[in-house]
């Protein structure tokens, strides 16, 4: 049998697309703190305008997670954040209840005594020591130093509307307090400051910081209960080696103690024990939307893998287009070439 095949190869007659150059522009730090502050103030506005939590807070927690450092009234976040480590204000008397949350009256008189800005209605960061702090991240050379990066805070974005709803929320929280007689009004400072006021802006922010941390923690990952008590247990075994640890002081560290790792060791403890409780009801509560999340997850996945099939035929396709050849087959009879068929491949 002979075979006569074509050996120049059709050329396909689509022209190949021009290569173009795309530049990937990285985030750099404004954009990142930006991100940060717009998640904080939307979980601001989810924690001001829920209606379902149930908290059960007690002052003996605030005056644990005072005197621990957990939770700071003229700290902008009150509570220790996730998105950074939270400082100290450097100003002196400036230890009055949820500052960066009050009025603009008081924001205005707060100008015109001291003629400097702090927490939320502060418009422009004049003081860069009150905004940034050393970055101590992974990775960094002993020889080389530490570079400043800004703390997210929500005086930034935050709106009147919010500033006046936090207030009033601070208000009703306040007079509810009042109305169940709870513990009798104790000065602590001045005629203007009690303890009672001080619990109901402890309460309103430890109210957002729990909208906050559903938003960041590990519970989010939790697709049923049994994922729940999963990452209960484990979270158990760490506080047990947290507490071990904690009983060891490293000498060659300047700033590790036996009474600094003991105030870590409580902190975590007193912490963890009722925020976890708040944090499952919220987890629970949330069933509905989870389910919807995860069913619009699944119908976008199922777009792409249709999208993904039909990019791979229409790729096969055009290299079946590009590399096609024609095959004669051939045979003689009789002393004649006598042509069979005609294949393409």
């Amino acid at each position: 049998m002979y075979i006569e095949p074509s050996l120049m190869p059709r050329a396909s007659t689509t022209s190949m697309p021009a290569t173009t150059t795309t530049t990937t522009t990285t985030p750099t730090k404004m954009d990142t703190l930006h991100a940060q502050e717009e998640e904080m103030n939307a979980t601001l506005q989810e924690a001001l305008t829920c209606t379902t939590c149930t908290l059960r807070l007690t002052k003996a927690s605030m005056r644990r997670d005072l005197e621990a450092g957990v939770y700071d009234p003229s700290r902008d976040p009150p509570f220790l954040h996730l998105h950074a480590k939270a400082y100290s204000s450097e100003e002196d008397g400036d230890d009055h209840d949820s500052d960066y949350f009050d009025s603009d009256d008081s924001a205005s008189a707060s100008r015109s005594e001291n003629q400097s800005d702090s927490g939320c209605y502060s418009e422009e960061d004049d003081d860069e020591d009150d905004d940034e702090e050393w970055d101590e991240g992974e990775g960094i050379s002993p020889l080389s130093k530490p570079t400043r990066k800004q703390i997210p805070r929500y005086a930034r974005l935050i709106t009147p509307l919010q500033r006046l709803s936090y207030q009033s929320c601070v208000s009703d929280v306040h007079d509810q307090g009042r109305k169940q007689g709870l513990e009798p009004v104790k000065a602590v400072k001045n005629d203007e400051e009690d303890e009672d006021r001080r619990f109901a802006y402890y309460q309103v922010d430890y109210h957002i910081r729990l909208h906050d941390r559903a938003r960041c923690s590990m519970l989010t990952l939790c697709r049923d209960i049994e994922d729940v008590r999963q990452l209960r247990g484990w979270e158990v075994e760490i506080r047990q080696l947290d507490a071990a640890e904690a009983g060891v002081v490293d000498y060659s560290d300047p700033t590790t103690t036996s009474t600094t790792t003991a105030a870590a060791a409580t902190t975590t403890s007193a912490e963890n024990e009722l925020f976890t409780v708040h944090q499952t009801a919220l987890w629970k509560r949330r069933w509905r939307l989870r389910q919807r999340r995860v069913n619009e997850a699944r119908r976008k996945w199922a777009q792409i893998m249709a999208e993904r099939k039909r990019q791979r035929e229409q790729l096969l396709l055009e290299r079946r287009k590009m590399f096609r050849a024609k095959v004669k087959l051939y045979t003689w009879k009789e002393g004649d070439k006598v042509m069979l068929r005609e294949l393409d491949l």
